[in-house]
């Protein structure tokens, strides 16, 4: 014991002695025990001197609170607190830390097992058995949140240890002798220890013969190894085993008939890469051979599918999916997950998948389907509202969904079930605001849902007027004519006197879209409740603005088609349709040395003075200091674009509009100092309301501008050209490159209208991951669209391209003698020189 406590504690990927070479490997699948060195001590040298003592704070913090995620909620801090209690080697600590993140993220395997050898390394030091009954547990909860062959492979070799081996065996045979490629190795194990103790009695042989023969009914990997083994063990028993071998055979051709599927799938799945795991596996299940398969079967697969994908939600989905359709024979439910319920499959994706919307919609969809309580519905409710979203809308959909389930049952002809729901609704409104303030829901639809229950089943069409007018003060709503007449169409049925008042509000909105239709809708409305006065007051007003909104068309096509003409004339300007036949005919000429070639003057471009419009007021003396924004959205406003680059420290906003008071899709922006103008320039091409806008310095001349083009034009051997990649996302392109090596950076090319051009670069920090992923993703087919790779090497800018002279091949130079012709057609194209022919020139 002495020995034990002065043993120096050892890295985990430390060499033990010789003696204990096979207890002391920490990974080792053939072993679980511990040596008295096997404790593992991380190395904490990526970590800062301020981070060791900023974590060491928290931990004292984190251990004396009773609610553990009041102090810390994020997962790496969760892990870099259980580094920092096992290199303090204290096990008060490590359990702490390790069993509220096995609650609240799972496991990964590696941190799963140097605690439990930690735990085991105890047991052997203190022999004290509660220390074997707690690993009992955290095997149990692990293996019940996810699958993993090493784990089980761990529980195989703890069950020596434990008082529940028998219970481990009873887990080994019921549920994972289902994974194919495993079975074989599972049922190896199983004889080896049921053979420690030779069986002695007949009864005992005959369990040989049970759990073989379920054991060959299913294909694996190495049946025929189990066979062999089979026969082997009935041929030691002592007395005659009641073995039907013809039975045998039969089941084990028919399970091996199936194999050969099998296998192909199986292969497709380990030489596939973690991000196409996923979709192996669906075409495994989707498969017409899968399809015939038993129940247990098909579902040990999808365990394996969110066990190798268990960060994607559609696995997780689709897993709930099929157990929903699923048919469950309770005499045929051996083997704990096998009873599983959908709800259960929903709450293990929860803990293991990506933030998903999905995910906890359809939780929610199986709460109301199971004769949920409001506070259940609540819990899953505030549960994403922990989730890590990046963005507003999961959760203003997740809490139109939570709102639309309690509305369908509270009883709303009580007065204590409307002020629950709309309590509900405050709370909805109030959350996203506060999380996400004028981000949130941009269109009002929750305030659109809240307004039209209050005019409907809650009885005050005040209250739901008064929404409405918040609504319409959202986004573009004030310039949709579909929302008006949804607004409308409420209000008329409480007050159409009131109706009528909003009718006259809309048609006068500026820039209102499809005019005409409200304008009929209000005629429809006056003739159906209005007098003559109105009706006419209505046809009078309408009129006059559907005629303001034709000249206003009009007048845009025709500014549209002038603009059209412009630039067709300053090509054909540039591009002069007769210049390259008169410079050809110029070579033809014989030009002698007493006559100068006389030169016509081209016509040139007249140069266009561009003035800073009237309604900017910028100052032109504070250009080192002003951005220049473009290719705004039209209806952009201030407040919107200062949202955008809130990052900045933004002086003064100016936005360029046209004489008629409409933004002109630009805009000056006035920061602090010239530092923040180069920080700014770093958020070129950043989408704002769906468009990608340009941000450049403010110089005023051209020449003070410098080079524009900012990304490198040369050959870059650790960025990667990727075309064919249609609608692709960051994020998707992300999951496809990631595991070729860390990525310095995305940047999807979108054309000005917001819309993606198709290509993307994608920039490693290491030009050999660089090329790994060259190879891997070449023709890689991402959903209908198949993806070109290539190393970035973008053609130079501003360089005329030249053709290269080709030098002679030997022979001597032909000259040309005085008065010979030189030969003319021979550099002319061959399409010129048919042209002609057929000119008669």
């Amino acid at each position: 014991m002495q020995e034990i406590e002065e043993a120096e504690d050892v890295d985990m990927e430390s060499s033990s002695s010789e003696e204990d070479t096979e207890c002391d490997q920490w990974f080792d699948t053939n072993s679980f025990s511990c040596s008295v060195g096997g404790r593992y001590r991380p190395d904490l040298s990526s970590m800062s001197t301020e981070d060791v003592e900023r974590y060491s704070q928290i931990m004292g913090r984190f251990m004396e609170a009773d609610d553990p995620d009041s102090v810390v909620s994020q997962k790496k801090d969760y892990w870099c607190l259980m580094d920092l209690a096992f290199y303090m080697d204290n096990l008060e600590m490590i359990r702490k830390c390790c069993k509220t993140a096995l609650r609240k993220f799972g496991y990964e395997e590696m941190k799963l097992l140097v605690w439990l050898y930690r735990e085991l390394y105890e047991w052997e030091t203190t022999k004290d058995d509660t220390i074997l009954e707690s690993i009992y547990s955290i095997f149990r909860e692990a293996l019940s949140q996810k699958y993993s062959s090493i784990v089980v492979y761990k529980f195989i070799h703890f069950a020596p240890y434990s008082a529940h081996k028998e219970e481990i065996w009873q887990y080994i045979l019921d549920v994972y002798v289902y994974d194919f490629t495993a079975t074989a190795k599972y049922v190896s194990f199983w004889k080896d220890f049921y053979m420690e103790d030779p069986p002695d009695s007949k009864e005992k042989y005959q369990r040989i013969v049970e759990v073989y023969k379920a054991a060959l009914a299913i294909p694996h990997v190495d049946s025929d190894q189990t066979l062999r083994d089979f026969r082997e063990l009935c041929d030691e028993s002592p007395d005659t085993l009641d073995v039907n071998w013809k039975e045998i055979e039969e089941i084990h051709s028919v399970a091996d008939s199936k194999l050969g599927s099998i296998l192909e799938h199986e292969g497709n799945i380990v030489s596939t890469a973690d991000l196409e795991k996923s979709r192996m596996y669906r075409k495994y299940l989707e498969s017409p051979d899968t399809a015939g398969f038993p129940r247990k079967w098909i579902q040990f697969i999808y365990e394996r599918m969110v066990a190798d994908c268990s960060a994607i939600p559609g696995c997780w989905i689709a897993y709930i999916r099929y157990r929903q359709d699923m048919t469950v024979d309770v005499a045929d439910s051996s083997g704990w997950f096998f009873n599983q319920s959908p709800f259960d499959i929903a709450n293990r994706g929860l803990v293991f998948a990506r933030p998903s919307e999905q995910l906890y919609s359809l939780k929610m969809e199986l709460l109301e389907n199971d004769n949920f309580s409001a506070t259940s519905l609540l819990s899953v409710m505030e549960s994403a509202l922990r989730a890590d979203f990046p963005s507003p809308d999961p959760i203003t959909n997740l809490w139109i969904e939570y709102l639309t389930i309690l509305r369908r049952h509270v009883d709303l002809q009580s007065d204590q079930g409307r002020d629950v729901l709309r309590r509900n609704f405050e709370n909805a409104w109030e959350s996203l605001s506060t999380q996400w303030g004028n981000l949130a829901d941009q269109n009002g639809e929750i305030l659109k849902i809240w307004g039209t229950l209050e005019y409907r089943d809650l009885g005050d069409a005040a209250k739901g007027k008064s929404l409405w007018n918040e609504v319409m003060s959202f986004g573009e709503n004030s310039t949709r004519s579909a929302t008006w007449l949804e607004f409308i169409h409420l209000e008329e049925r409480a007050n159409p006197t009131g109706a009528r008042k909003i009718f006259k509000k809309a048609i006068k909105m500026p820039e209102l879209m499809d005019p005409e239709v409200l304008a009929g809708a209000w005629v429809r409305f006056e003739r159906l409740h209005g007098s003559r006065e109105n009706l006419q007051y209505c046809q009078s007003l309408s009129e006059d603005i559907l005629v303001e909104y034709k000249k206003n068309v009009e007048a845009e096509n025709r500014k549209y088609a002038a603009m059209e003409k412009k630039n067709a004339q300053r090509w054909e300007q540039k591009n002069p349709k007769d210049l390259k036949r008169k410079s050809r005919e110029g070579q033809a000429k014989d030009l002698t040395p007493t006559k100068k070639q006389k030169i016509e003057k081209l016509p040139t471009i007249p140069k266009v003075d561009v003035a800073t419009p009237s309604s900017s007021t910028r100052d032109p003396t504070k250009d080192n200091v002003t951005i220049f924004v473009s290719n705004l959205d039209y209806s952009i406003t201030q407040e919107e674009i200062q949202d955008a680059f809130s990052e900045l420290q933004i002086v003064n906003c100016d936005m360029v509009k046209s004489a008629s008071g409409k933004n002109r899709g630009f805009c000056y922006i006035e920061l602090e100092s010239e530092e923040k103008v180069k920080e700014a320039l770093q958020f070129d091409r950043r989408p704002i309301n769906g468009r990608p806008v340009y941000i450049s310095g403010c110089a005023r001349e051209k020449t003070q501008r410098g080079k524009i083009f900012k990304y490198s034009e040369e050959l870059e051997p650790t960025k990667l050209f990727v075309k064919g990649c249609g609608a692709a996302t960051k994020e998707e392109l992300e999951e496809i490159f990631k595991p070729y090596g860390e990525i310095k950076d995305i940047r999807v090319v979108f054309h000005k209208n917001g819309n993606p051009k198709g290509i993307a670069y994608v920039e490693f920090m290491e030009e050999s991951a660089a090329s790994v992923a060259l190879l891997k993703v070449d023709q890689y087919k991402m959903g209908k669209n198949v993806l070109s790779v290539a190393i970035s090497a973008p053609p130079q800018r501003g360089v005329p391209k030249t053709v290269a002279k080709v030098e002679s091949l030997g022979a001597a130079k032909r000259q040309v003698h005085p008065g010979e012709m030189r030969p003319r057609m021979a550099f002319i194209p061959r399409a010129v020189q048919q042209k002609s022919i057929n000119n008669g020139q």
